[in-house]
């Protein structure tokens, strides 16, 4: 049986590295990136089962990613990610781009 795949894209690397640890200590297979342009790439081409981006990475951003991803037609579940000093600033923009 093949285990789900999940992406981590987190420019942070204690968080990135934590998020690893737990899924794959829950058994998932993980793959990592800590930039936007990674997290892209590795999406489009590994085609993970599930992505957790963070909302703001250098290269692109997680918000820019799932639109990208959804204008392209990509179906792979895609859960955007803040702390909570960035959520008002980005807050619009994820309204925005949940009706696409």
């Amino acid at each position: 049986m093949r285990k789900e795949r999940i992406l981590v894209a987190e420019d942070d690397r204690t968080a990135r590295v934590s998020l690893v640890g737990l899924l794959e200590a829950e058994g998932f297979t993980v793959l990592s990136a800590e930039t936007g342009t990674q997290a892209r790439s590795l999406l489009t081409s590994e085609e993970p089962d599930v992505a957790l981006l963070d909302i703001r990475m250098p290269g692109l951003d997680g918000l820019t990613i799932l639109r990208r991803a959804r204008e392209d037609g990509l179906e792979t579940p895609l859960i955007v990610m803040t702390d909570g000093a960035r959520r008002q600033q980005h807050g619009h923009r994820s309204d925005e781009i949940g009706r696409i």
